[in-house]
């Protein structure tokens, strides 16, 4: 029997299941252009993941290098696990860490709109985790977002959703 901590990573895999079908999300994360969502549809999202030359998405620490390319990087993790005896988690958070290239900041929404990539994804993001109704994914709350600074290069934000209640 397989322990209840170890079914954490069928919750990190719903996590990134919900990411990878949101094209919005992943086109602002894959796409350096301006103009982001002008670009074609990725037709398989989970290059983010599996391109470890150009992963752009990660279920684990991570750092970014001054003398990395302008990329942003989205930081998917399980934090506060809380066990109770019926074998449910409680208070699970998702903390999401954000790292943008200062370059990439700046984005085309429409033709008369133009957006800050970060902020954006972070719209997707409480689409996933805020308004989702889907089962075992889903929170009453964005619990807080903070700006990070990593170096002169990259900027990004920590983004933390707490009353997550994951059923084993």
């Amino acid at each position: 029997m397989a322990s209840r901590l170890y079914s954490m990573n069928k919750y990190i895999n719903a996590v990134a299941t919900k990411i990878y079908n949101n094209q919005t999300l992943c086109k602002y994360l894959y796409y350096d252009q301006y103009d982001p969502l002008a670009q074609p549809d990725i037709a398989d999202t989970t290059i983010l993941y599996t391109d470890e030359d150009n992963q752009r998405l990660l279920f684990n620490p991570f750092i970014v290098a001054q003398e990395d390319n302008r990329l942003t990087r989205l930081g998917v993790n399980i934090d506060d696990v809380d066990v109770d005896r019926t074998e449910y988690f409680k208070n699970i958070s998702i903390d999401c860490i954000l790292v943008c290239h200062n370059d990439l900041w700046r984005v085309s929404v429409s033709d008369d709109d133009i957006g800050v990539r970060p902020l954006l994804i972070m719209d997707e993001l409480d689409s996933i985790f805020v308004d989702s109704s889907t089962k075992g994914i889903g929170s009453d709350k964005l619990s807080y977002s903070k700006l990070i600074y990593l170096n002169d290069y990259y900027t990004g934000y920590r983004i933390c959703y707490k009353s997550i209640s994951l059923p084993i």
